[in-house]
């Protein structure tokens, strides 16, 4: 029997980490949070979705873990969404599943240091994964952004904001200066930078409704 009750209560054990500045640029790691069930045409096997129970919203939960630099093995949590009730008016499709979709691509072109207008034969190879289990152990850059918390029980929290791929100009390639794993210390995103891809993002709500499967409000209208 191990006995705990004569370990002595650290004083810092229960002090929230401070949250990562906003637009922090980073390496980190990918893992999947898991699910409860199978999502076929993303994967024939892995459970690595969930449902809402009131909408159609489904998500794959991620975690990042950053390599190297002031934040090393600090994790990010993410989901993202594949399916949803707001459908998008030119393809029919769920605007859910189109987002996500882009943000798997966005992972696959960071993982493979691919640019994103890059068609080549060699790169349209390595944007052909046998599904989303594929992306497990990706080492990828990554903008960290802070979600908000409108309810005073729960505090503010780091989220994933996007995947950089190599022609971003804030990508960090692998194998770079200083950091475990080789990974840069992290710096925060240049501000016409942080405009830019504002721009091109959908609303901050897209990706980051939470665990408890609320579904964006973008993708219910």
């Amino acid at each position: 029997m191990l006995n705990l009750n004569e370990i002595p209560v650290s004083e810092t054990s229960n002090e929230p980490l401070p949250l990562i500045p906003d637009g922090t640029i980073v390496r980190g790691v990918l893992m999947f949070e898991g699910g409860d069930h199978v999502k076929p045409e993303f994967s024939q096997s892995a459970r690595f979705f969930k449902k809402s129970q009131n909408t159609s919203a489904e998500w794959m939960p991620i975690a990042m873990t950053i390599v190297g630099g002031e934040y090393d093995r600090r994790k990010v949590w993410q989901n993202i969404f594949v399916h949803g009730d707001a459908i998008d008016e030119k393809t029919g499709v769920s605007k859910a599943r189109l987002i996500g979709l882009n943000t798997i691509r966005d992972i696959v072109n960071s993982a493979h240091g691919l640019d994103a207008n890059d068609m080549s034969p060699e790169a349209q190879a390595k944007r052909q994964i046998n599904g989303v289990e594929d992306l497990q152990g990706m080492e990828v850059c990554f903008v960290v952004g802070i979600e908000k918390s409108n309810d005073p029980q729960y505090k503010d929290k780091n989220r994933v904001k996007s995947f950089l791929p190599a022609n971003s100009p804030s990508f960090i390639p692998p194998n770079s200066s200083g950091g475990a794993l080789g990974a840069p210390t992290a710096a925060p995103m240049p501000p016409k930078v942080q405009q830019a891809m504002n721009a091109q993002m959908p609303p901050a709500t897209a990706q980051n409704a939470s665990n408890a499967g609320i579904t964006p409000a973008w993708a219910k209208s």
